[in-house]
């Protein structure tokens, strides 16, 4: 990149995750005019680099906030990550599918039992516990569990890789890509966006979506814009060897315990939950730092806590819940824990956000969604509307609210 060239493009897209890189290649592909992506460090280093990385149709049965549209955005990542690893397979891709455990009488009865009859998933299967034994290379004792139930549309990832092979086949669309670039603000032009300001210098621009995840609304600060999100600390944990983990084997959760494990690495395990305990809401009235490197152990702690918990049932991640690897990061949550994606305040102005822990699975159709939107296709394979950033209106003003009403809304 050369002269002006170098300094403007139609439409500039801020942050290298999975739902900028994403999005960044959605509108490319669209013909949308020129595209620069923006990333402070490298792509697929923030948040996403902490990504348990695994999709699957969570809207059936699994969360009740989630219906059938969120349904139409998951399939549409399955087809996504598919094509991307038939083109670049270097982010460990795997179909191996979704399987989800109970350790009770009542959970299987009440949750994950019907999970395998949802009308908005297919091919649902239910397992025994000597089923789920063999299925998991006897890494779950079937003398502690009631049953499975076994999707076999899941698959996983390894995040930050994902949204770097994102990155690539952007840039091999003639998409521009732009690390090392923090932002510093945004710039108007009467009543529309005219460019970004950056570290290097200024960059003009007739467009621009904010893709920044945690510091999405540090980047909006500059044009007076707020969105309702809030991003909560979340960790993930790898054990530093080998467990005997098949590469067959499909992502393990139990339900009632919030808990999820998968293959890593050829034979590692890859594990986490959400935790409640410092520092999950560390964030809520600060701005995120710049890298979550030096993330107090809290959260360690406590997802070692929750492993011994169920050291009967696996024992294997119980023995090494001491020698393990964390990785943190900031998913961003919203009021009804449904994506951000639209127009934001000022024409030319738009973001995608929200992930509500779903970011993996869900940026691919925002993306797409948004793409649509932008470049003005005509019929939408989702509606918009459900997930416009202005849909509150003046509900919740500060990130304390917000947290608030995910707190009250995660209670199901």
């Amino acid at each position: 990149m050369s002269g002006a060239a170098a300094h403007s493009a139609d439409i500039v897209v801020i942050g290298g995750g999975i739902m900028g890189a994403a999005t960044a290649l959605h509108l490319q592909e669209s013909g949308a005019g020129s595209v620069l992506l923006l990333e402070r460090d490298q792509l697929g280093q923030g948040t996403s680099s902490a990504g348990a990385g695994m999709v699957g149709v969570w809207a059936a049965g699994l969360f009740p906030f989630w219906g059938a549209e969120e349904a139409a955005l998951e399939t549409y990542a399955f087809d996504f990550y598919k094509q991307l690893a038939e083109q670049s397979d270097d982010f460990r891709y795997r179909a191996n599918g979704n399987l989800w455990l109970s350790t009770s009488e009542e959970d299987w009865v009440g949750t994950v039992e019907p999970m395998a009859s949802n009308p908005l998933a297919k091919n649902r299967e239910k397992l025994s516990p000597q089923e789920v034994h063999e299925i998991t290379n006897g890494l779950v004792d079937p003398k502690c569990i009631v049953g499975g139930v076994l999707d076999p549309a899941g698959i996983h990832m390894t995040a930050g890789a994902a949204a770097r092979a994102v990155g690539r086949r952007f840039e091999e669309a003639g998409g521009r890509v732009r690390t090392h670039t923090p932002v510093t603000g945004l710039r108007t032009a009467g009543s529309r966006i005219s460019g970004v300001e950056t570290i290097h210098g200024h960059i003009d621009c007739g467009a621009v979506v904010v893709a920044g995840g945690a510091w999405t609304n540090k980047i909006l600060r500059s044009v007076d814009v707020w969105l309702p999100l809030v991003p909560l600390m979340a960790t993930r944990l790898t054990t530093s060897e080998s467990v005997g983990a098949p590469t067959s084997m499909p992502n393990v959760s139990f339900n009632a315990e919030g808990f999820y494990f998968r293959e890593h690495d050829d034979g590692a395990l890859l594990w986490g939950s959400d935790y409640e305990v410092f520092p999950r809401y560390s964030l809520v009235d600060v701005d995120p730092p710049d890298r979550f490197t030096d993330v107090p152990l809290n959260g360690v702690v406590e997802l070692q806590r929750l492993a011994q918990s169920l050291a009967a049932a696996v024992p294997a991640i119980a023995a090494r819940s001491q020698e393990v690897k964390a990785a943190h990061g900031a998913p961003c949550h919203t009021p009804d824990l449904k994506f951000l994606a639209g127009p934001v305040g000022i024409d030319g102005l738009y973001a995608v956000s929200g992930d509500n822990e779903g970011g993996v699975t869900h940026g691919p159709g925002l993306a797409r969604m948004l793409t649509e939107y932008i470049v003005g296709a005509g019929q939408h394979v989702i509606d918009p509307t459900a997930y416009d950033p202005n849909r509150f209106g003046d509900r919740y003003t500060t990130a304390r609210a917000v947290a608030d009403a995910v707190g009250e809304n995660f209670k199901f």
